[in-house]
């Protein structure tokens, strides 16, 4: 996988976005929650590292950003795996409104969360796609926070596009749908040997 020409640009999503500093934030301590279901753990996880399949991959492209306010962040992945876990990946992925319809999770500092897993609409991309939404609410010194993360995955063959995108401030619909449309654009054109433009 050519990481230059699968990686997404700023420009191509549908907002304005910057790219992304190092540094944790109010979201990454949420995500360190300990969830009451297995799956659920593994989706925190999975969501703090921006690797969806969980299998380690032999190529990838990675790219993440900050919406200009800090409410939302957003991680690319572009990654080739094997066959296998690929598609075991994406089932995982499609099992999550069912497993983690609604799961509790314990915060660091002992703060109690109440989430919720459903599914979220894609474009046509890719053999197979799926995404989520993640809604994540806790009380933190008496003040109700509400974390929104949506997840979503493209696959063709072997090859995954992935986006992680949200934060207190809310997940964009619309730029998640940009983000999985135009990862899975450029990866279909290095695919067949070309380079994406942009």
């Amino acid at each position: 996988m050519d990481r230059p020409s699968t990686l997404l640009r700023c420009s191509a999503l549908g907002a304005q976005w910057n790219p992304a500093t190092g540094g944790s934030n109010r979201q990454d301590t949420l995500l360190r929650g300990k969830a009451n279901k297995a799956e659920c753990q593994t989706l925190l996880g999975r969501l703090a590292s921006g690797n969806l399949m969980g299998a380690t991959p032999t190529a990838k492209a990675a790219e993440a950003f900050n919406e200009p306010s800090g409410s939302a962040r957003m991680t690319y992945l572009g990654a080739s795996y094997s066959q296998a876990d690929a598609d075991k990946g994406t089932a995982w992925l499609k099992s999550l409104p069912n497993v983690c319809d609604g799961f509790t999770a314990v915060g660091p500092s002992g703060d109690k969360a109440v989430a919720q897993v459903t599914q979220v609409s894609l474009p046509k991309a890719g053999d197979d796609r799926f995404g989520v939404r993640m809604t994540m609410i806790s009380t933190v010194q008496g003040l109700k926070t509400t974390l929104t993360v949506d997840a979503a995955a493209t696959r063709t063959g072997p090859n995954v596009v992935s986006v992680t995108n949200g934060g207190l401030g809310g997940a964009g619909d619309a730029d998640t749908k940009q983000a999985v449309e135009s990862g899975a654009r450029r990866l279909q054109k290095v695919l067949a040997g070309k380079t994406p433009q942009g």
